[in-house]
């Protein structure tokens, strides 16, 4: 089969787009297992193979990927891991603002507040350069990723997103002041 599949490769970077189907069946279903194994939800894992085969049919020149299966695997598994890093990083924003939210008891600021608000909040009180460090931290991206696109070493994001936790932790209390009263 895999010299099959190696012949199809080849056609659909001819230009030959009903290859695509072959290509999908023969990967879809060790893909998903290989996602759900990663993610341990269904609808995750779909959704996680789904954007693997857009991903392929995006490619400006397919014929640029040598080892298909190897390419396919390796996208699985970094959307998967990309998926984790900002899941937790999500988690230990959403605890922060947690933790800040319970300071004060009143129904109506954990009515008001919500992540929108939080993130218009954000953009109006801090300096565009840290709204966007701010903003890349919030979505999971690790500091060598944040460095590399704010064009900045990353000792220095890690030292800024540091300086920011604090700031954003009085930003938001006094917020929520003002919105309990």
């Amino acid at each position: 089969m895999k010299s099959e599949i190696d012949f199809i490769w080849k056609r659909y970077c001819d230009g030959d787009q009903s290859a695509f189907d072959t290509i999908y069946h023969h990967y879809q279903r060790r893909l998903f297992a290989y996602c759900l194994g990663k993610l341990k939800e269904i609808e995750l894992a779909e959704n996680m193979v789904a954007d693997i085969f857009i991903k392929l049919l995006e490619q400006p020149d397919p014929a640029e990927i040598q080892a298909l299966e190897n390419w396919m695997f390796t996208v699985a598994r970094n959307a998967c891991n990309s998926y984790w890093s900002k899941h937790n990083r999500r988690s230990e924003i959403l605890e922060e603002i947690g933790d800040a939210l319970q300071l004060y008891e009143t129904p109506k600021v954990l009515e008001e507040i919500d992540m929108a608000t939080f993130d218009e909040i954000i953009k109006t009180e801090l300096k565009e350069s840290d709204y966007k460090l701010w903003k890349l931290s919030f979505e999971g991206y690790p500091n060598h990723e944040i460095a590399k696109q704010l064009g900045m070493s990353e000792k220095t994001t890690a030292n800024r997103k540091a300086l920011l936790k604090g700031a954003l932790r009085s930003l938001l209390n006094k917020h929520l002041v003002q919105i309990g009263k």
